[in-house]
Parts: structure tokens; sequence; C-alpha cells
């Protein structure tokens, strides 16, 4: 059987892994790593995904996001936050930790990364 090479084997364990592996076994533990949602899909939602797959649109999408969502986004921001906001600084990401970690990259310098 081939081995993996050397770099690989080497890689450490997935620590938010094994944080939450942790978490499953206390009882009372409330489990913010792993974004699992606690309700059943709303109805509305698995229509609309149904509704996308039914017209073709399974295609990637830009990686800022459709832009009618960003357009969205930007326009609650606008209603809601009373702050002046354009679709073009509107980024849709998949996860909060790939959100955190663009937050971070762009408001962090490298001296405080370290």
């Amino acid at each position: 059987m081939p081995e993996l090479a050397a770099h690989v084997r080497d890689v450490p364990i997935n620590q938010i892994r094994e944080i939450t592996e942790a978490a499953w076994g206390t009882p009372g533990a409330i489990i913010l790593s792993i974004g699992e949602p606690g309700f059943a899909v709303p109805r509305h939602v698995l229509d609309a995904g149904m509704a996308c797959l039914d017209r073709d649109e399974t295609n990637y999408t830009p990686n800022a996001g459709i832009p009618a969502l960003r357009e969205a986004f930007a326009a609650r921001f606008r209603e809601h936050n009373a702050t002046p906001v354009g679709a073009d600084r509107v980024y849709v990401v998949d996860g909060a930790q790939q959100g955190l970690h663009f937050a971070m990259s762009l408001l962090l310098s490298p001296a405080m990364r370290s």
C-alpha cells in the first residue's frame, strides 16, 4: 500500500474537531464550533432550493456572492442601520469561520496576528 507524503503525516490533528468532540461528551455544553442548526430547514428555504434545481441553476456563484443577494444585504444595512453600504462592500461567505477569517485578515495587521 502506498504511503502518504511525509508532510501530510505531520499535519496536526484539527483542534476545532478535537474540542467539538470533547464538548459532545460534556453534558450541558453549548457547542458553537460546528454550524449545525437545531431546527428543521424551513419549507420556504427548501422550496427555493428546489426551484433553483428545477431551473438548473447549479453553477458556481461569484466569489463575493450572487449580486442580487449582495444588494439585498446592502439595502438591509442601509434601511435598518442607517449605514450607507453599497453591494460592492458586501461579501457573502459560506459560514462563520470563513467570515471571521476574512474579517480578521482585513482588520488585523501582520504584527497583530503573531
